[in-house]
């Protein structure tokens, strides 16, 4: 019911009205938070009652980067944190070169999820070096509090 079928695939139309539409690599999402300044009566009704807030995004990527690591998933690069850019299906003005267009295939979004505030957490897995078939999905366990995390009760914004 929240999914994004078209994640991971580009689509802007350049400033002479052409349709461009794009694919890079194979990205894994691997955690979608919201930015600091959601409603969290929105998210809550949205995504359901918990929420935890991630006051150090940079070490949560750093940590998940070592913890894929150590179970030999091989990854082109390290864990990114990224605000989604919801400007799917508009038109944009700048040329983008090849590699815009790969940060783009991994961070756009349709207008229509723009309350959404996402942030996300993302790498590029190289399949061909990685011991592990991957599934759907990759459970992530990093085996100990994260000082950084907390859970926000319902009180709170």
């Amino acid at each position: 019911m929240r999914v994004d079928a078209t994640e991971g695939l580009g689509h802007y139309v350049d400033k002479d009205g052409i349709n461009v539409h794009f694919q890079v690599g194979l990205p894994i999402y691997l955690l979608c938070c919201s930015g600091k300044n959601i409603d969290l009566t929105f998210l809550r009704r949205k995504m359901g009652p918990a929420v935890v807030r991630i006051k150090d995004p940079k070490q949560l990527a750093s940590d998940i980067t070592g913890y894929l690591t150590e179970i030999k998933i091989k990854l082109f690069g390290d864990v990114q944190c990224h605000a989604v850019q919801y400007t799917k299906n508009t038109i944009i003005e700048e040329e983008l070169d090849s590699s815009r267009r790969a940060d783009l295939s991994v961070v756009q979004k349709h207008s229509c999820f723009a309350q959404e505030q996402e942030q996300r957490l993302h790498a590029e897995i190289n399949v061909a070096c990685s011991t592990h078939i991957l599934a759907s999905y990759i459970e992530i366990d990093l085996s100990r509090p994260l000082p950084y995390a907390e859970l926000v009760s319902c009180g709170d914004q």
